[in-house]
């Protein structure tokens, strides 16, 4: 006899597995990660591409 309340690891949907993870240790660790690396390529891609705003309009076809 399965219980009602808790359901087994197969009936678990797509979305019901995702908020499982989510409300663990490691799963916020893991989200926390992700964002933080997006955050990272974000900034690193603004810092390449700021300083071409300083440059001429002839020598920025050159970076590019």
């Amino acid at each position: 006899m399965v219980n009602a309340t808790y359901p087994t690891a197969r009936q678990f949907a797509v979305g019901n597995r995702l908020i499982a993870v989510w409300n663990t240790a490691v799963g916020k660790k893991l989200v926390m990660a992700v964002t933080g690396a997006m955050m990272g390529l974000f900034v690193i891609a603004h810092m390449i591409g700021n300083p071409k705003i300083f440059v001429g309009a002839n020598e920025n076809r050159r970076i590019i």
